[in-house]
């Protein structure tokens, strides 16, 4: 019940991003991570319809600033993939959508990021 609680908050920020989003959108959600001190977990929140999902994740820009971050749950392989293209002094921005990663660069040119390095 408290973790409902603080989603109802979550979801007024939610009207940040001039997406509308109530319980009823909401499928699952839970707390990841192991409790450590005062810090609040993340959450993990599975909405009912990928087309709510994509439309959250296309506005996150506009949180900026704000006591919420909207991030894919990726695989392990593209966490890492991501945090490699990020680490690119060419790359002026990276990010993923629909578990795919993607990279600008400082001409603007957007790139689909689809190779893992092997370590």
């Amino acid at each position: 019940m408290k973790l409902f609680q603080r989603l109802k908050g979550k979801i007024e920020i939610a009207s940040f991003i001039d997406v509308n989003l109530n319980a009823g959108d909401i499928d699952i959600a839970h707390r990841v991570g192991k409790p450590t001190g005062n810090k609040n977990r993340p959450i993990i929140v599975w909405l009912v319809h990928l087309k709510m999902k994509s439309a959250r994740l296309q506005n996150r820009a506009e949180l900026t600033g704000r006591p919420i971050v909207l991030v894919e749950d990726l695989t392990y392989e593209n966490v890492k993939l991501l945090n490699q293209v990020r680490g690119f002094n060419y790359v002026e921005r990276s990010w993923s959508m629909d578990g795919v990663v993607y990279d600008k660069n400082p001409q603007g040119k957007i790139v689909r990021v689809n190779t893992h390095d092997s370590d």
